[in-house]
């Protein structure tokens, strides 16, 4: 009975959809989440299944974050001891890669926000796009610290988009105006760097000390809406990618102004969301196996597919060239066809088109997150993500 009670319950909510009406406020409907959650225990799958799959996710990344950001301390202080050597330029591209490996499992825990993950520890990390032209302020903070103020900056200032700006810029950008001496030192910058990574590390070893916090199914549901508001939204749309016929690429609002780490941020985005929706082993569960149990099983394998597909999109044996080379050498001539790219893009498409067509690759995904997925499950859609157009 239950797979003909929630293929109704699909059916007809979809229409509101379809009429441009907003799934959120019938999500919770006189069936609630916590009682599909009861419904379906005698099918082998529960909700707490699911929670204790993303927690655990949730801890490894953290444990991993953890490990990198320790190294990524040890390789600062190295350079900085030595960044007036002869092995300067070794150093310090060690402690870029260090920065690399160690953003991009933060990028994972950007799907991860609930239980021990509150905004505010996020941000104290990444704040990212609030960081975005932060660079005259950690100019400016360079500057104090030089003239024997302590380290106080704010955490656009000093999270791990201020350690892209110090490990991979050796000067200020010509459009901070303010002359700060300090800021031009590659010494002081690494000091401030130092300082920067130093708070980090003692941040997350509060975070990680925290008594584990309560989680419900809707907590772990609303962290998968970043993949839609943020990845598709903000580091796709909304910064690079032409927004109409006239509209031209924007390679300079790529989300790593000075490292190129666009692509593979998206695709680490991509990878945790295949963790929450798929579960992370085969004893674990994901929304995948809650869509199942509740009699959706085709909307379950759609998803999957559409998600490993934007995951394939992604990845960087597509491109020849970084996005933001790629980005560079766009025409505005180029923006109408970006516009009507569809998801099932020419393999042999050019290296734009294959951008232009990952926006489709995860709007086929994020459309079912919004609509068919949240309505089976009777869960509630953010209200940023209303709010938020494709």
């Amino acid at each position: 009975m239950m797979i003909y009670k929630y293929a109704l319950v699909l059916v007809g909510s979809m229409s509101l959809i379809a009429c441009g009406g907003s799934s959120s406020s019938s999500s919770g409907g006189n069936n609630t989440a916590s009682s599909i959650c009861s419904e379906i225990e005698s099918s082998g799958t529960s909700c707490q299944q699911v929670i204790d799959n993303a927690v655990a996710y949730q801890d490894n990344q953290l444990n991993q974050f953890s490990t990198q950001l320790g190294k990524l301390q040890t390789d600062i202080t190295a350079y900085c001891s030595g960044v007036a050597g002869t092995s300067a330029a070794t150093l310090k591209q060690t402690a870029q890669s260090s920065w690399q490996q160690a953003m991009l499992t933060w990028q994972k825990l950007e799907l991860l926000q609930f239980g021990k993950i509150t905004t505010n520890d996020r941000n104290d990390f990444y704040s990212w796009p609030l960081s975005k032209g932060k660079t005259c302020n950690v100019d400016a903070n360079i500057g104090l610290l030089a003239n024997g103020a302590s380290f106080n900056a704010t955490p656009q200032s000093r999270g791990l988009t201020a350690l892209e700006y110090l490990l991979f810029k050796d000067a200020p950008l010509a459009s901070c105006t303010n002359n700060i001496p300090a800021a031009s030192d590659v010494a002081e910058r690494c000091g401030y760097a130092k300082e920067a990574v130093d708070s980090m590390v003692t941040q997350l070893q509060a975070v990680q000390s925290e008594a584990d916090q309560s989680v419900q199914l809707q907590n772990v549901f609303t962290a998968l809406f970043y993949i839609y508001t943020e990845a598709k939204g903000e580091k796709l749309q909304k910064t690079i990618l032409p927004q109409h016929s006239n509209d031209s690429f924007k390679p300079d609002l790529l989300e790593y102004q000075f490292a190129d780490l666009s692509r593979a941020a998206i695709e680490a985005n991509l990878e945790a969301t295949a963790m929450l929706f798929n579960g992370t082993g085969d004893q674990a569960k994901g929304f995948y196996d809650l869509l199942v149990a509740v009699g959706q099983e085709t909307l379950a394998n759609s998803m999957k597919t559409s998600l490993q597909t934007a995951i394939n999109g992604a990845a960087a044996s597509e491109y020849s060239q970084s996005w933001r080379d790629i980005l560079a050498a766009t025409t505005r001539n180029e923006a109408p066809r970006c516009i009507n790219m569809t998801a099932t893009t020419d393999a042999q498409s050019s290296d734009v088109d294959k951008i232009c067509s990952l926006d489709e690759k995860i709007k086929v995904f994020t459309d079912d997150l919004n609509g068919g997925m949240s309505l089976a499950l009777n869960l509630e859609i953010p209200s940023a993500a209303e709010s938020d157009g494709d």
